[in-house]
């Protein structure tokens, strides 16, 4: 695994912030490995594991369970730290992440 230790401390500026981080680069460049990377990241703030989920829509036990923006919402209130890796497969996800933007609880990736 490769250290992006310059996108990790661009990233830092934004950690807490209330915006939405969006990763956006070319298919095969490192995003998901950047996302894992964040997630340690977190943690080594002090969030806490039980804070963070991380969503791999690729992997077989998100396929299929997380569809649509109800499924998204039922999946992920309970944390602080929401890393979602593939979310244009989640159908009216914006819904829900606009909704949890809107109360200023979470950190969304």
């Amino acid at each position: 695994m490769i250290h992006r230790n310059i996108y990790l401390e661009q990233f830092s500026y934004y950690k807490d912030s209330e915006l939405v981080k969006v990763i956006v680069w070319q298919r095969r460049v490192g995003k998901s490995t950047l996302l894992l990377q964040i997630k340690d990241l977190y943690l080594s703030s002090g969030y806490h594991q039980d804070d963070i989920i991380y969503i791999n829509k690729e992997l077989p036990e998100y396929q299929y369970s997380i569809t649509n923006d109800g499924e998204l919402y039922d999946t992920i209130k309970s944390y602080k730290v929401i890393l979602i890796d593939e979310i244009q497969d989640i159908l009216q996800r914006e819904k829900t992440i606009r909704g949890l933007v809107a109360t200023g609880w979470y950190q969304i990736v």
